[in-house]
């Protein structure tokens, strides 16, 4: 097996990414982007500064985690993390499988850490949904982003599940590299952070004749990703607030992907805190010897799950949630009367720029979306306890 049997799912190898950057500089794209991420900059010097660059690692360290490091100072009040040691300790390729409340965010986060602490960036999972823009596609892939397909048939779902069990294998014990992906399809639009069994089944197939090995190789370390305000709350209210009035079903608009990114971007977050948590160690795994890989993938997702509740902070704003769907005050010693006032002014704004188009009355609607912005909030804290 070698890189070029994942042709059609991989992130650019070194020899294509010169000519990847001398697209993403010259694109009539970049000098729109450039102006929202660095307003007031000459975008010739970063078109320069750009084309210098060598590798993904370049493109990084300069570019991307100064936009990134813009960006938090902008809309964040505290950037915290820790575990790292779990990482520097070890000296081994990891799967870092995160909770996922923001598309862009809780991936970049773990890769400054990691560039912080001179440690390899990751290579990241990433829907091809969101990979349709030439743009898009020529930064993701140059920074070691893969695909992942998103509406697969039934009859071919095992089949890319396969494939891609394949690639992060070869990824990690082949190429050395890490590997991030999030604990389910999508973002968690309801603050339930929970894995999915069949994402770590996928994870283990490619290697059925031990599973545990399989697991042992890939070295899972849960990744628990908190935010005080929530990125994108009242559009993923607004989402399952659809979903419920039709039965399940809902249907993005043509750039309604895009606009999540730029909101999780650009809006306000308050705190923000990453945690690495215990990995999934050879002990633990050793308890599951002999097991079947639907046995150990619901094992090994609970287990993910447990360290994600655990290590979650949580916030004033959580408690408040908490306390306002319940109509008691049992979490009141973990926030003030003036935080309460904030965060209900902040529900206010946000259920106000709310566009719902939908048949029921607005009172109601606003209402109903009301009540999931609260158990967005709310469901962290009764999965930590």
């Amino acid at each position: 097996m070698n890189i070029h049997d994942f042709d059609d799912i991989r992130p650019f190898i070194q020899e294509e990414i010169p000519a990847a950057l001398e697209r993403i500089a010259s694109s009539e794209t970049f000098p729109i982007v450039m102006n929202y991420l660095f307003p007031g900059q000459d975008v010739e010097n970063r078109r320069r500064q750009v084309r210098r660059c060598r590798s993904a690692e370049d493109l990084q360290k300069t570019v991307i985690f100064e936009a990134f490091v813009r960006l938090m100072e902008k809309t964040t009040v505290n950037f915290s993390f820790d575990g790292t040691d779990r990482v520097t300790d070890m000296q081994r390729p990891f799967l870092y499988i995160s909770n996922h409340r923001d598309i862009v965010l809780d991936s970049m986060m773990l890769q400054y850490i990691l560039l912080i602490n001179m440690l390899d960036t990751t290579e990241i999972t990433f829907g091809e949904n969101l990979m349709k823009h030439p743009f898009v596609v020529d930064v993701g892939k140059v920074c070691k982003m893969f695909r992942v397909k998103r509406a697969t048939p039934t009859r071919d779902f095992y089949v890319h599940s396969m494939h891609l069990s394949e690639y992060i294998r070869y990824v990690m014990t082949e190429l050395g590299h890490s590997v991030w992906i999030a604990q389910r399809n999508g973002r968690t639009k309801d603050g339930l952070d929970k894995t999915d069994p069949g994402l770590i089944k996928m994870v283990g197939i490619s290697s059925r004749d031990d599973v545990v090995k399989a697991f042992t190789d890939t070295s899972i370390l849960p990744v628990a990703v908190s935010y005080e305000f929530e990125p994108c709350a009242f559009l993923k209210a607004r989402e399952l607030y659809i979903k419920r009035q039709n039965g399940g079903s809902y249907f993005k608009s043509p750039n309604e992907d895009l606009h999540s990114i730029l909101t999780g971007l650009c809006d306000y977050k308050g705190r923000v805190h990453l945690s690495i948590c215990d990995p999934v160690s050879e002990t633990l795994l050793s308890q599951w010897k002999g097991k079947s890989l639907n046995f150990i993938s619901k094992e090994i997702a609970s287990f993910i799950d447990s360290q994600i509740y655990q290590n979650y902070r949580l916030f004033p704003n959580n408690y408040i949630a908490c306390d306002m769907l319940s109509g008691t005050s049992e979490y009141a010693r973990f926030y003030s009367g003036r935080e309460k006032d904030a965060f209900l002014s902040y529900l206010e704004r946000g259920l106000a720029d709310i566009d719902t188009a939908l048949s029921e009355s607005k009172d109601d609607a606003l209402e109903q979306m009301r009540n999931i912005v609260l158990e967005i909030y709310a469901n962290p804290v009764h999965t930590h306890y």
